[in-house]
């Protein structure tokens, strides 16, 4: 194993989708965890695909070298490319990664970033050896929003509203 740091990567400019940047997301996660995906043009990814290509790699290499005749498998890339020519990466961490605005500037911690923000993230390729597999996983830095997509959270009530308190009926039994 190498103590190599690692090189920081920047991913272009895309789309947020599911964004919990803001926030972290404890449903399947109590220890709370960051995460989004971002979607890019293909065309602007190369260099990031090779990087996990090479964290992989690498990974796998360190795996022959420990046992040569040990069936390798391999865990899903962090990434998928999409019909339409996108490429949709899988960031995340357990910190909450700094959030900047256009100019570099530290957001307020109580912007919540939507789905559909633009955003360029800053991360780290971490290869792994794992039961699932050798793989590699996206740890976010920082986060840019180029342009932020905000709103709340009014709606999930749908046409529940406050009523009025309701005392609790008293049921008679009768004894036969």
């Amino acid at each position: 194993m190498t103590n190599l740091k690692k090189p920081v990567l920047t991913t272009p400019v895309g789309n947020a989708i599911h964004p919990w940047i803001s926030n972290a997301d404890v449903q399947f996660h109590p220890e709370g965890k960051f995460h989004t995906k971002l979607e890019c043009e293909q065309n602007e990814c190369a260099k990031i695909i090779k990087a996990i290509s090479d964290e992989i790699e690498a990974k796998s290499n360190e795996q022959q070298k420990l046992d040569a005749n040990k069936k390798i498998t391999y865990a899903n890339k962090p990434y998928e490319i999409t019909a339409d020519g996108k490429c949709v990466f899988k960031l995340q961490t357990k910190f909450r990664p700094t959030i900047l605005d256009n100019k570099l500037k530290p957001l307020a911690d109580d912007v919540k970033i939507f789905g559909g923000s633009k955003l360029r993230i800053t991360f780290e390729a971490f290869g792994y050896n794992m039961p699932v597999g050798i793989g590699c996983s996206l740890r976010m830095k920082q986060v840019q929003v180029l342009e932020l997509v905000t709103g709340t959270l009014g709606d999930a009530l749908g046409d529940l509203k406050v009523e009025p308190d309701v005392q609790p009926k008293i049921k008679q039994e009768i004894s036969l």
